[in-house]
């Protein structure tokens, strides 16, 4: 074989014997040795044949590419060239000193746990060296960020540039509380359930934020569909839509870095909460708003007045009454002058500035028509409308005005629903109705003594003039208004609470508007959706690209109820169709319970060291304390929020606001009765979260599932729709009361009937109310508030002497009871049946035929047995299993006098004990259900009553925390721990004797220390309860007596010999 005429520059290697087979390929098919031909792959039959011919590449040029391919390889690899030209230094060696970690050892077979730690702990280690390796920016810092499926660019790339800007990539999603964005090109329907309170973002937010040097806004990257639920803090979900400045404040930046100006203005003063509730407009409107929900509710309370029902035929007239620009009305009646200028209230009151930050709370509308919205900055406002005048705030004033408001209203209105300080919603169905049958009649309704007379002679001097009674009603309230307040109000008039509130827009400012029926479509197909409540600046723009348009009449012509439910969803797509058609379903509500108590604090907040933080957390956590004392209440729930300065910012534009923030939350489910508990529970969260003191621009804290009347932590906890969860403070349409049927009186004399009882006369109350000597006060003292009222109201009618004409009397052979058996279950349940007696049906029903022993006892009361015997058999059943429940309550026929509470602990036990009868019936065990267990207990145990339907496992809410979850509380503790949570058992329960159900708790533990072999644990348990019950009520000695023999026995039996325990 001829040699190449080219030497070759390297030694014999692959690339040598590649040559050689070329040249003797080239010699046997008789190819030119200088030229060989490329191959292609055959193209297929139906392509288009090129008429190029192949490409030829001459040998010799074929040559120099193998030999500069050969010289582009690996200097670590074996066939580099032997003879180096010059000495080169030797590789560095790779650290692997990580491999000694924990991570890199031998796992045991099956420790599936540790295997997860340790391959977390290796990926961190791979990112960390990636991240080290040749970072680029810290655009990504502080955003922990998980990749889900198939994306685009994948996962690696994406990896890599997560970490090389300063980010976290996580592998695992089971932190997901850890996790600030979700990077997915798309989502099964299952996940966008899943992730739906979650930030995703498509991977263009990776790129384009690595691009940028910060993170981008990622509402901008949002995947598609996932616009709903997710975790944007309050302040940025709410922002306003009226432009503010974006560059940082400089002057608070210069007085901020004077220490002692920042010590007394922020949140560093010790003053500054003090003087911070003093001042601020939010405070004083939430407080306001709750004082004048409780002040309605107290008022329809003591009034007496059950909702009115309207009659079908008439319409329901709702109102919408809103004040016109109220904080300013209320300054300017003191300053006519100002009347005809654009005014703003605010705090900055300084002239000519364009510079102020001070937000504006309310402007005129002389204001309004040069640019200036509520919400805006004083000095951007000033930058529109030079002339500006501001005034300051009058809170008491204020408040004053607002008392004014609400008195007014409520002695018009039929419903009275509190929206805030100057805006109401009310329902004057029933008080148009006699005006206009008055006025048409020229009757007249209200004496002229009557608080109502003015209104009356308004309405009738608006209603010549005006043709719509709504109208005339809507001119008169404004009238009353005006002359009561000296401030303008507006109203809206419309069939439901959407269409009023509608309405109120157009008769803005110091107008009414009556939305007719006839006039509904027309007016709504010209609305946008933004101008229907509910509908914010994120569906609006969601709607704009779905539809191409916001405007209601073309959204309906371009789509249909069906497609709004594929869009939406099936709840809130209907709900959205619904309301574009002006149909609402929601009801006046005029009375609200108060389900929290908290403070929010995120202005002012610089702080520098961890002391100041400190008592900044603890001066937040009196205030709570202080506002949940006022209240009466005990919090069950703690939430807890702190907003986190955005790193990449300088100081906001609002003079000491919080700017961009991160929005960290923890919540912690513990009884938290003062402030020292609260104190104990916040700080160390707030310092888990590992935040430097001048990060923190907010704080906030809420307590909530409130314990009432003596209940547990378990039943402010528990499920609802149990037993376990009546309260004397819950609406009965949530809650049905668990009513218990009374005992037949000895006395079978018969009781008048009321009026309007008579045979065959229809009921004029929606329950039936027997005789006051068949009702039990015990089970009366545990309804609802509303039906005992109206019980109670019904008795007392009965009481009243009626004449012998009205009421015809009654057989004696007819007894109250017979007369109840009339309408047994046995006939057809009316669909008007209410969820109590629905619930109480339940109770009624007995499973198991009267027993010779039941019978014997109620002979034995004195019932008359021939008249037990006429009654219905499921009835006899469940009076004598209330005989036997009575019987086991009570251990003499003489009851002493108990109190209320007693009376409802009585109550609430009877229906334990119906509730477990129900649950034994349908083959329930007793271990596996708490109600069984509690009706099982003993009557008597020590001097506490047994436990109530409210108390069903954990019985002491002051160590309810340290009971569950029993790992906590395990034989695997060391002895010191145990004994720590004995001497805290103690320290709560000592004056008291112990409960049953804590009892069993130690004992069970006692127990699997003993099955464990730690005898020393028990025996040190022991002694150590043995010393804390000889400083505590006698029945803990009882009860130590009582479990140590116990445990004694199972030592016996399982080791020969017993323990060593003091006497």
């Amino acid at each position: 074989m001829a040699a190449s005429s080219t030497p070759s520059s390297f030694p014999c290697s692959d690339e040598d014997m590649l040559l050689e087979a070329l040249r003797g390929a080239e010699e046997e098919l008789g190819v030119n040795k200088d030229e060989f031909t490329v191959y292609e792959d055959p193209a297929p039959r139906d392509a288009v044949r090129s008429s190029t011919p192949p490409v030829r590449v001459p040998l010799a040029e074929r040559r120099d590419l193998l030999i500069s391919a050969s010289s582009l390889r690996s200097p670590s690899s074996e066939r580099s060239p032997s003879p180096p030209p010059s000495p080169s230094p030797a590789p560095a060696v790779p650290d692997s000193s990580y491999l000694e970690g924990d991570a890199y050892q031998a796992l045991p077979f099956g420790d599936w746990g540790a295997y997860m730690r340790h391959k977390r702990a290796k990926l961190q280690v791979q990112d960390a060296e990636l991240a080290n390796s040749a970072p680029v920016s810290r655009a990504l810092a502080g955003c922990v960020i998980y990749v889900n499926g198939r994306t685009d660019p994948p996962y690696a790339e994406l990896r890599r540039l997560i970490l090389l800007h300063g980010g976290q990539c996580r592998a695992f999603l089971d932190r997901k509380r850890e996790c600030t964005h979700m990077v997915a090109s798309t989502l099964p329907p299952k996940k966008r359930v899943e992730f739906r309170k979650y930030r995703v973002v498509r991977p263009a937010w990776v790129v384009d934020s690595c691009r940028l040097g910060r993170p981008a806004d990622w509402t901008q990257y949002r995947l598609e569909g996932m616009g709903e639920g997710a975790t944007l803090p309050a302040w940025q979900q709410n922002a306003r839509a009226c432009p503010t400045e974006s560059t940082p404040n400089a002057q608070a930046a210069r007085l901020l870095a004077s220490e002692a100006w920042r010590a007394s203005h922020t949140a560093a003063s010790p003053d500054f909460l003090r003087n911070f509730y003093a001042h601020s407009r939010l405070h004083h409107l939430s407080t306001w708003k709750a004082n004048l929900q409780d002040l309605v509710a107290r008022a329809s309370s003591e009034s007496g007045a059950c909702p009115p029902v309207l009659p079908p035929s008439l319409a329901r007239t709702l109102m919408h009454v809103d004040f016109d620009s109220f904080f300013v009305s209320v300054g300017l009646r003191d300053r006519p002058a100002l009347a005809a200028q654009p005014v703003a209230v605010c705090h900055a009151t300084g002239a000519g500035t364009t510079l102020s930050t001070s937000e504006i709370a309310s402007c005129n509308y002389v204001a309004r028509a040069h640019g200036v919205c509520n919400g805006m900055s004083l000095g951007h406002a000033r930058q529109r409308c030079a002339a500006l005048q501001t005034i300051p705030y009058t809170m008491e004033e204020y408040y004053t005005t607002s008392l004014q408001f609400y008195a007014l209203l409520l002695g018009l209105a039929d419903v009275l629903e509190v929206v805030s300080i100057d805006e109401a919603l009310i329902d004057v169905s029933l008080l148009l109705h006699r005006l206009e049958t008055a006025w048409a009649a020229d009757e007249r309704v209200f004496a002229p003594e009557a608080s109502l007379h003015d209104l009356e002679t308004a309405f009738r001097a608006h209603r010549a003039s005006v043709h719509a009674p709504a109208a005339a009603l809507a001119e008169a309230i404004r009238t009353l208004i005006r002359t009561t307040t000296r401030c303008e109000a507006s109203i809206g008039v419309g069939a439901n609470v959407l269409q009023a509130r509608l309405a109120t827009r157009r008769a803005k400012p110091s107008g009414s508007f009556v939305l007719q029926a006839s006039d509904l479509m027309p007016f709504l197909r010209g609305l946008d959706v933004g101008d229907v409540w509910g509908v914010g600046a994120r569906m609006q723009a969601r709607f704009a690209s779905w539809l191409g348009t916001t405007n209601i009449g073309a959204i309906l012509d371009a789509s249909s109820e069906s497609a709004f439910v594929q869009q939406w969803g099936p709840k809130h797509g209907a709900r959205l169709w619904a309301r574009f058609h002006g149909r609402d379903t929601d009801q006046l509500r005029g009375t609200y319970e108060r389900q929290s108590v908290g403070s929010h604090v995120t202005w002012g907040v610089r702080l520098h060291t961890e002391a100041e933080l400190h008592a900044f957390v603890d001066g937040l956590c009196d205030e709570v304390a202080r506002r949940q004392a006022r209240l009466g209440v005990v919090g069950t729930h703690l939430s807890l929020q702190v907003l986190q300065r955005d790193a990449t910012r300088g100081e906001p534009p609002k003079f000491l606001g919080h700017g961009p923030c991160l929005a960290h939350h923890r919540s912690m489910r513990k009884r938290i009765p003062d402030a020292a508990t609260l104190r104990r529970c916040v700080w160390p969260m707030v310092q888990a979260l590992g935040l430097a003191p001048d990060e923190v621009r907010g704080l906030s804290m809420s307590l909530s599932r409130w314990e009432r009347s003596g209940a547990t932590l378990e039943a402010c906890w528990a499920r609802e729709g149990k037993v376990g969860e009546v309260d004397e403070a819950t609406d009965p349409t949530t809650h049905p009361a668990l009513a218990v049927p009374a005992l037949l009186e000895q006395s079978a004399a018969p009781v008048p009937p009321g009026p309007g009882h008579e045979s065959g006369a229809p009921s004029a109350t929606p329950v039936q109310v027997p005789p006051a000597s068949q009702l039990d006060p015990h089970v009366l003292a545990q309804l609802p508030s509303p039906m005992r009222a109206q019980i109670e109201a019904v008795l007392a009618e009965r009481r009243t002497p009626t004449s012998p004409a009205r009421t015809p009397p009654r057989s004696p052979a007819r007894t109250p009871r017979r007369r109840r058996a009339s309408s047994s279950p046995r006939t057809p349940r009316r669909a008007s049946t209410s969820p109590g007696q629905a619930r109480l049906s339940k109770y009624l029903v007995s499973r198991t035929p009267p027993t010779d022993e039941a019978l014997g006892q109620a002979q034995a009361q004195g019932w008359d047995m021939d008249v037990f015997a006429s009654l219905p058999p499921t009835l006899q059943a469940d009076l004598l299993h209330e005989l036997t429940l009575r019987a086991r309550r009570y251990r003499s026929t003489t009851e002493p006098v108990r109190t209320a509470a007693a009376q409802r602990r009585s109550a609430a036990e009877s229906a334990v004990m119906h509730e477990a009868h129900i649950r034994r019936a349908a083959g329930t065990f007793a271990d596996d259900d708490a109600v069984i267990r509690a009706a099982a207990r003993p009557a008597e145990c020590g001097v506490q009553p047994r436990a109530s339907l409210v108390e069903v496992d954990v019985l002491h809410p002051a160590y309810a925390a340290w009971v569950h979850p029993a790992a906590s509380f395990s034989p695997q503790a060391p002895l010191e721990a145990l004994r720590a949570k004995l001497q805290a058992w103690h320290d709560a329960c000592a004056l008291a004797a112990p409960r049953p159900g804590d009892l069993a708790h130690v004992q069970r533990l006692l127990e699997a220390c003993v099955q464990a072999q730690a005898l020393d644990k028990v025996a040190g348990v022991l002694a150590w309860w043995r010393t804390l019950s000889s400083e505590a009520h006698p029945a803990w000695r009882t009860a130590w007596a009582h479990v140590a023999a116990d445990i004694q026995g199972q030592v016996q039996a399982h080791y020969g010999s017993t323990l060593a325990l003091p006497p």
